[in-house]
This record gives structure tokens, C-alpha cells and sequence, in this order.
């Protein structure tokens, strides 16, 4: 008898960035590696070794606990100052998403309500109110410019996908051309020596 498969397993786990800061290390790992490096359970498997680990976690006292505890306090108020300073890379190439029919909406009433005085940050307040005075006619075109760029986006996607399934596929099977009179075969020593050292 299998697992059944759950609505997240089906979906594609979201890339990590490799630049991203390394995540908290929880109180119980930290225990973990204590046992580890101490040998203080001796067991033949890994799942054993864990369990055991698992049961010793659950009868620990608190004030046992406290040194693990505040291991992963430290840890994850490196993780949070890390955070705060890390900023992702966005990808250029990587399709924008679409506007919702209400942010089409608010672009088209956005110079009104300025001229009538409005300052920025009330714009989105009036928009928002009299976007729900509309009714679904006068919301119709919104949603159908939404759904056409929503459609667009996905054939986008699609490609951007597409590309970058094959990108590293393709540098894989990719053979650079001799320079200056090389032959292949010293091409391919060059490329895995340089293998090597990555």
C-alpha cells in the first residue's frame, strides 16, 4: 500500500536561491549533533540513531534543553539579520505578471483622481471604493484585459519554463570549437579538468 499523493506533491517545488541565507537550525537539531559528535546513542541505523535521539529529546528536562534552546534563539537571530540584508536576484528574463482587472481598472481612473487632488496612497482607497460601486458590465472590459493578459502570461511562462529546463541540458551536451589550432581531444581534457576543479 502506497501514499497517497497530497495537492503539494503534485506541484513543483519553488528553486532555493543559492545565495539565500542558510535557514535556522531548530533546538532539536541542534541536540541531534550534540549526540552525534558526544556518541552519547549508540545505534546501528541512521532511523534508529534518530529515534532514539527522538524518544532522549522528549524525556531531556528543561533545564537540559535550555543550552539546545538557546543554540537555536542565536542561530535564528543570524538567519533573521541575514534575511533582512538579503535580497534576492530576480531573473530579467523572467516573464511580469499580469495586472488584475482591478489594477487595470485603478490605471485608468489613476490621472482623475489625482487632478481631482487626491495624494497617492488615497488613490488606491477611492479606486478600491469605486471599483465596488461598478457593476459586472462596467467591470466587463477590466476582466476580459485581464483574462487576455493572463492567458499571455502563461503561453509566456510556458517558454520562460521551456528555456530554462533546456538551458542547463544544453550546456551539458554544448562542445566549445577549437581555438588556435587545438584539437578535440585537448578540448575535452580542458573540460574536465575544469570539471574537476568545480
Amino acid at each position: 500500500m502506497g501514499r497517497t499523493k497530497t495537492a503539494d506533491q503534485g506541484q513543483k517545488r519553488k528553486k532555493k536561491d543559492p545565495d539565500a541565507p542558510k535557514r535556522p537550525t531548530t533546538a532539536f537539531f541542534f541536540f541531534v549533533k550534540h549526540c552525534r559528535n558526544t556518541k552519547c546513542i549508540q545505534a546501528p541505523t541512521v532511523s534508529e540513531f534518530s529515534k532514539a535521539c527522538a524518544d532522549k529529546w522528549k524525556s531531556l528536562a528543561d533545564k537540559e534543553r535550555k543550552q539546545f534552546e538557546d543554540s537555536a534563539k542565536k542561530d535564528r537571530a543570524r538567519y533573521d539579520e541575514e534575511m533582512a540584508l538579503f535580497k534576492p536576484q530576480k531573473d530579467p528574463g523572467k516573464p511580469k505578471k499580469p495586472q488584475t482587472a482591478f489594477l487595470l481598472y485603478v490605471a485608468s481612473v489613476r490621472q482623475k483622481l489625482k487632478n481631482d487632488g487626491l495624494a497617492n496612497k488615497d488613490i488606491l482607497v477611492r479606486a478600491g471604493e469605486l471599483w465596488r460601486g461598478l457593476d459586472d458590465t462596467e467591470k466587463e472590459p477590466f476582466d476580459d484585459q485581464a483574462k487576455i493578459a493572463k492567458k499571455k502570461y502563461n503561453e509566456e511562462m510556458e517558454k520562460y519554463n521551456q528555456k530554462q529546463t533546456a538551458a542547463p541540458a544544453a550546456k551539458k551536451t554544448k562542445k566549445a570549437e577549437p581555438v588556435n589550432g587545438a584539437d578535440e581531444s585537448d578540448e575535452e581534457s580542458e573540460e574536465e579538468s575544469g570539471e574537476e576543479s568545480e
